[in-house]
């Protein structure tokens, strides 16, 4: 009785888990698609808004992989991504213009928080195939890969 007890229990681990796995709409690839400043007085050059583009950027369970040598010095390993839903004014101090910035058409936004560093500390969903991310006044627009 008590090894039909230690498998059920195991066998309900390996569904919890396999449904976080599928609640975390971040894990795949991500293509950088677009970079704009949000500093009004430092634009950023032609060259500069390409200078990312195309970069892909991978979201795993256990780790989140960047370019070597782009955006962070090395990828993160176990990221602790926290999901939450937040009033979207509230939340950007009522930045109308950056929340139009970003694709914003609704009260409420999911943020992802992770353990990563100030690039992956604050990730915009605004939907399940566009994120935000953003570090230095550059925000950084990926799009899902198929």
């Amino acid at each position: 009785m008590k090894e039909i007890n230690i498998i059920i229990i195991l066998l309900l681990s390996g569904l919890l888990v396999t449904a976080q796995k599928k609640d975390n709409i971040l894990i795949g690839s991500w293509k950088i698609v677009k970079l704009v400043s949000t500093d009004i007085h430092n634009p950023l050059t032609k060259e500069e808004s390409k200078e990312g583009l195309g970069d892909v950027i991978i979201f795993k369970n256990d780790e989140i992989i960047i370019p070597k040598g782009k955006y962070a010095s090395k990828s993160c390993s176990y990221p602790n991504y926290q999901f939450k839903v937040v009033n979207a004014m509230k939340y950007f101090e009522n930045a109308r213009w950056y929340l139009k910035l970003i694709g914003c058409k609704t009260k409420n936004i999911q943020i992802a928080e992770t353990s990563c560093g100030v690039l992956f500390s604050n990730i915009k969903i605004t939907n399940r195939n566009l994120i935000v991310i953003g570090m230095d006044n550059i925000t950084i627009f990926l799009k899902k890969m198929k």
